[in-house]
């Protein structure tokens, strides 16, 4: 797996986190992209890959 393959992994799974989070307190239907995205785990996930990215360039 390249590096750009493994950052792409770690964010889909930081976004899944993130949704099985959400749907503990809302129904699936209701959660929209921009409160996924908006939730500290999304956002941290995102400033961490970018870091990694960094660091493996």
């Amino acid at each position: 797996m390249n590096k750009k393959q493994e950052t792409n992994a770690f964010i889909k799974e930081c976004i899944t986190m993130a949704l099985l989070k959400m749907m503990e307190e809302q129904p699936f239907e209701r959660i929209t992209i921009t409160e996924l995205t908006k939730k500290p785990e999304s956002a941290e996930c995102r400033f961490t890959a970018i870091l990694k990215t960094r660091r493996m360039s």
